[in-house]
């Protein structure tokens, strides 16, 4: 099959300066190209330099400070007449469709990421292309017509359970069409160091690995440690997240970020910013505990995955897919209760040997969750759908 993934008109499909979007896209794009398949990658081309995984193709993006006054009410009015998600989207699809135009043989299969509009103008221009949207996240798109939503669009994945559920009760899809393809981890990438079960000298460790945004509830971690030293139980947290987006579109700073920093005095604090994929397997392997303590309903967890494949001890809440991607395997507490979080940092930290049994659950895990598992049961759907219609236990996961 020949199989073009297009990347969101918001993110870089770059090891540098993209997020976990990207990071999918890289990873399902290296096992397709395994099973013989040909992947191309549509996407905004990063400052910094893509990913090296699939056949790249740049495509252009509009942004607000190179358009003139006039082209932006233009584009203002016709992104709220046409239901856009993002602004001056009319720039990227249309390259979008150009790019893909110009490939030798059509694609047969369109993979759409966190983008509920491309689908429509994709389906238009390239009929005969199976268009599969895949959602990371919970969507609110301004389109809210279910049927207008589903008609170009012949399979919707998601990476959960929860996502699937979430996306039937309140976006109204056919359940016909919504299947669930969990994420993976990349075993290759993400690996123990040699002691992991050891833990490390000094302080206890603890990364939260997210934007640094209250949602994702790094003043809960913060205010946790802090009880932890004032108990004179050595602690250091480490938080590795951008402020907004990534890479070089990152601000350094923001009043959230000033306040957790505040919050964790007297334990030691460090903010890193945005750390480039590349680090993230030392970064993990330098930890002895990662926390995910989100107050949103999160659609899997990749982060926390990786970050468990590595030897960290996991610390989560019990929010969206959160569930899934941890499975058991992570102590759950509940943002709404900062005693919950306190006292599981506070077992942890205290205990060796319970430290080392969630250390090894982690580990457990991950090697249940395979990227290959994953891609295999997409492209299953993929040959079903191109022969006929999938069987109804194709679309469970």
């Amino acid at each position: 099959m020949r199989i073009v993934q297009v990347n969101l008109a918001t993110e870089f499909y770059s090891p540098f300066d993209g997020g976990a979007v990207a990071r999918v896209i890289r990873e399902q794009a290296a096992i397709i190209q395994s099973k013989g398949h040909f992947v191309t990658v549509v996407t905004v081309p990063s400052p910094s330099g893509n990913y090296d995984t699939g056949h790249v193709l740049p495509v252009r993006n509009a942004y607000r400070d190179e358009l003139s006054f006039a082209k932006r009410a233009i584009f203002k009015l016709k992104g709220w007449w046409l239901k856009w998600d993002i602004p001056y989207y009319d720039v990227f699809i249309r390259s979008v469709i150009a790019r893909i135009e110009s490939l030798t043989h059509p694609p047969d299969v369109i993979i759409t990421h966190n983008d509920l509009v491309a689908p429509r103008y994709l389906k238009a221009r390239f009929p005969s292309s199976t268009i599969a949207a895949m959602l990371h996240n919970i969507q609110n798109p301004s389109l809210k017509d279910a049927k207008a939503l589903a008609a170009p669009v012949d399979m919707f994945l998601t990476v959960s359970d929860y996502l699937k559920d979430w996306v039937l009760t309140h976006l109204g899809l056919p359940r016909e069409k919504v299947a669930t393809v969990s994420h993976g981890v990349n075993l290759q990438d993400f690996y123990p160091r040699p002691d992991w079960a050891s833990r490390h000298a000094g302080p206890l460790r603890v990364l939260v690995v997210a934007r640094i945004e209250p949602n994702k509830g790094q003043d809960l971690v913060a205010r946790a440690v802090a009880r932890l030293a004032k108990e004179g139980i050595p602690v250091k947290l480490t938080l590795a997240g951008p402020v907004w987006m990534f890479g070089s579109q990152a601000r350094e700073t923001s009043s959230y970020l000033e306040e957790v920093l505040a919050a964790a005095h007297p334990a030691q604090c460090e903010h890193l910013g945005h750390v480039p994929h590349p680090q993230m397997r030392s970064l993990y392997q330098q930890h002895d505990v990662v926390c995910l303590i989100s107050r949103l309903e999160e659609g899997f967890g990749l982060a926390i995955l990786e970050a468990m494949a590595c030897g960290c001890a996991a610390v989560s809440s019990d929010r969206g897919g959160l569930k899934e991607a941890t499975r058991g395997a992570a102590l759950v507490v509940e943002p709404d209760d900062p005693d919950t979080i306190f006292r599981a940092l506070r077992r942890l930290a205290t205990d060796e040997q319970e430290l080392r049994r969630w250390k090894e659950k982690s580990l457990e895990r991950a090697k249940e969750a395979s990227w290959e598992v994953s891609v295999d049961r997409m492209l299953r759907l993929f040959r079903e759908l191109r022969s006929g219609k999938p069987t109804p236990q194709e679309c469970i996961a």
